[in-house]
This record gives C-alpha cells, sequence and structure tokens, in this order.
C-alpha cells in the first residue's frame, strides 16, 4: 500500500509515530511522512519511509492570509498522487484539512477515537469507555492497525547518513572524547515546566560523572543555549558544550554517547531510539512515564514532584542503576 502520514509538531511525538511506523515498513508498504522541515531531516538517511516532505509551517502559525498559500501549496502537490491510504497523526484541523483532501482510498484520523479503541480492544461491555493506560506509540501504532499492519514494531534506531555519522566521529575526536565514557546532558524541554532547575540538574551530574568516570556533554534545542551554558556554570568539573546542532546531529552524538541524562523530551526520544541508556527526570504534576517514558530495556524515570526534585542524591542512584543494572 501506498500510505501518507502526516504528524507536526513536537520532535518527540514524530519519533513516536516513526517507531510505530517500522510495523508497517516490514510489511513492504510504502511509507511517504509529511511533517516540520527541521523534523524531517532526521529521517534523511533512513529507510523507513521512503519519503519525508518537510513543510515549513511558520507562515501558517502566524497568521491564515500570510500562511495560506503555503498550505494550499502543500495540498495540491499532495493531492496531484493517488494514495491507498491517509493517516493523520494529529488531529488538528489544519491536518485534517488535508487528509481530507488527498486523493486516497482510505482516510484514519486520529479523532476517530472509536477507531483507535476498538483496534486496542479497549472497550468494554457495553459499549462501556474505559480509560486505559498506556504508551502514547500504543496510539500510533492503533492507526497502523486500522490499515491492516499486523506486524510489531521493530527496535532498530534510525538510519544516519555517512556524512551524519562522519560529522559525530570527527566531533569525537576533536574534543577528546574518543576512548571515554561521556554522559550525554539535555537540559532543556518542550516547556519550562518540564524542566529541571540548572542547579539540582548541575550537581546531579557532577557527581555521576565524579563516581562514573565520566565526562559530560551539554547538548541542547532551539533557543536553549543559555539553559546548557547555566547547568554548566554549576559544574565544577568543566563540560564540553555540544554547540548548535541539527537533530541529525545529535541523534548521532547519542549513538556515541555513554549514558543520557534527560527531562521529558524529544531528545529523550531520540536517545531511546538511538540506544543509549537514560536516566530522566518526569514531574508528576505534568508528565506519566507509562504514556509517554523512554522505550526500550534499561531506562530509569525518576518520577518526582517539583519539591522533590530539590532532592538530586536520589536522581544519582538511579543513574548508578543504568549504568550498572
Amino acid at each position: 500500500m501506498k500510505i501518507l502520514a502526516i504528524r507536526f509538531g513536537r520532535v518527540g511525538d514524530v519519533v513516536l509515530v516513526w517507531r510505530a511506523a517500522t510495523a508497517a515498513a516490514e510489511e513492504g508498504h510504502s511509507l511517504t511522512l509529511l511533517t516540520d522541515s527541521r523534523i524531517a531531516t532526521l529521517f534523511e538517511g533512513d529507510p523507513v519511509f521512503s519519503r519525508v516532505i518537510g513543510w515549513d509551517r511558520a507562515g501558517w502559525k502566524k497568521g491564515a492570509l500570510k500562511g495560506f498559500p503555503n498550505l494550499l501549496g502543500a495540498a495540491w502537490r499532495l493531492r496531484a498522487e493517488t494514495w491507498d491510504a491517509v493517516a493523520d497523526f494529529q488531529g488538528f484541523t489544519e491536518t485534517h484539512l488535508l487528509a481530507r483532501w488527498v486523493r486516497a482510498r482510505e482516510r484514519v484520523l486520529r479523532g476517530d477515537v472509536l477507531a483507535v479503541r476498538r483496534a486496542h480492544g479497549t472497550w468494554g461491555a457495553g459499549g462501556a469507555e474505559p480509560d486505559p493506560v498506556h504508551h502514547d506509540v500504543e496510539d500510533h501504532l492503533a492507526l497502523w492497525r486500522v490499515l491492516g499492519v499486523s506486524s510489531p514494531i521493530t527496535d532498530r534506531p534510525i538510519q544516519l547518513t555517512p556524512a551524519v555519522i562522519q560529522w559525530a566521529e570527527e566531533f569525537w575526536k576533536r574534543t577528546g572524547l574518543n576512548g571515554k565514557k561521556v554522559l550525554i546532558v539535555n537540559p532543556g524541554a518542550s516547556a519550562p515546566y518540564k524542566q529541571w532547575a540548572p542547579l539540582p540538574l548541575g550537581r546531579a551530574v557532577e557527581a555521576i560523572c565524579r563516581h562514573q568516570s565520566m565526562v559530560p556533554l551539554i547538548v541542547w534545542g532551539p533557543g536553549e543555549r543559555q539553559l546548557a551554558e547555566e547547568v554548566q556554570s554549576h559544574l565544577v568539573e568543566s563540560a564540553i558544550l555540544a554547540g548548535d546542532t541539527t537533530l541529525p546531529q545529535l541523534a548521532g552524538l547519542l549513538q556515541r554517547g555513554t549514558m543520557m541524562v534527560t527531562n521529558d523530551s524529544g531528545p529523550m526520544h531520540i536517545g531511546a531510539v538511538m540506544g543509549i541508556p537514560i536516566a530522566a527526570v518526569f514531574f508528576k504534576e505534568h508528565s506519566r512515564p507509562e504514556i509517554s517514558g523512554p522505550l526500550g530495556h534499561g531506562h530509569r524515570v525518576w518520577w518526582v514532584s517539583k519539591a522533590e526534585s530539590e532532592q538530586w542524591e536520589r536522581f544519582v542512584e538511579l543513574a548508578g542503576e543504568v549504568l550498572h543494572g
């Protein structure tokens, strides 16, 4: 089947859509992903999606009149093709309109709760509607199930381009990281309320590196450089700042690291896919690990309140469990 998958927004959400799509790719379906231009670069070397279309939605967000030509152009380009199916993993008005506009024999919309829950088999007796707790990736997989995909999700990393792999190798050599255990630290998140305060994070990183003989490497996303530098300022030993990196470059660094310390964030999900062991901080006020935690074996999540997160010593113990089981 020739299938168009639509998902914009946060990096982590798109990574989980990719992860669920590995099941469809296993069955030989031809998959195309429509997503944000910046996120699209992450999958340039990966075969799960035979094509990735990057769409710059900045104009659409700033104003309907300014962004309308961009939206209309994307819609017409997609409509020029014939699809067996289109899957809207977003459920927003714009993606709903795109899914309806595309020429497809079948459409699966995230907003179709009935279809998703039936695919999960979670409808109760007499049509009762339970509130099951499951990981976000299961919701994405449910849409593929509606399209007839029966294979399980494949546990594999995102395949990077040779240029990205070479860049990461050169970065490791240039910064003197070859032969060392590297703790990759991601202090950012999609919203400030998901971020661990720089002071306790810095103290925890300092203790982990001291106890485990590791070198800290701090990464960040757009607009987070100041946050990264503030975390660095709380370290006695100098940390390496990764600099401004693209998403593929970030994935390349994570693939080479020893362990990752992170908040609930997009880079966390990239790290889980790339196979680096993760020690993550989730705040009870905003996140649930069973719904959006890192997928895979060997990861640990410190699920605490904002007030409890000041007691960073417990997180240091958890990080030791990640490294040594």
